[in-house]
């Protein structure tokens, strides 16, 4: 069974190829691998072939692991500098606000890192996947490897 986690942890020379190794030599397949890093800060998802497996093994290895099959996991940026970018899904509130006139239920919001310009988030709501639909661009997954500008 297929599922993703997200790993906060210090942008240390070598992060992703630490946890690649730790994953590959337990025989865990990694689909995909994406994240923010800024500065000394970084948070890394993946999609692996064994989420808890993988889990217990990272977290075995000092990593602070978040399975997100039950959490929504996105990024908002954390200042909006013009009107046009007020209104969209970037930014928290608005995208909390369209997550409620869709009848998802929040029930936990916690910030996972504050990356500067961006705060990444671990969401537990009651309908996951329309969560996710309509999260979509803010999703963590779907960013690739980026290092955003320190301040």
């Amino acid at each position: 069974m297929n599922g993703n986690l997200v790993i906060v942890a210090k942008n240390t020379h070598g992060l992703s190829s630490d946890l690649l190794f730790i994953l590959s030599h337990a025989k865990i397949h990694v689909e995909q691998v994406s994240g923010l890093v800024r500065g000394d800060d970084a948070v890394v998802s993946l999609s692996v072939s064994d989420p808890q497996k993988a889990k217990m093994l990272l977290e075995n290895n000092g990593y602070n692991v978040i399975n997100s099959e039950d959490t929504v996991i996105a990024t908002f940026i954390n200042s909006i500098g013009d009107k046009a970018n007020a209104n969209s899904m970037d930014n928290k509130a608005n995208a909390l606000a369209q997550l409620a006139s869709s009848r998802v239920k929040l029930t936990e919001l916690k910030e996972i890192a504050n990356l500067g310009s961006h705060s990444v988030f671990a969401l537990s709501v009651d309908r996951v996947a329309r969560a996710r639909r309509l999260l979509s661009p803010n999703l963590l997954s779907n960013f690739d490897l980026v290092t955003l500008p320190t301040a």
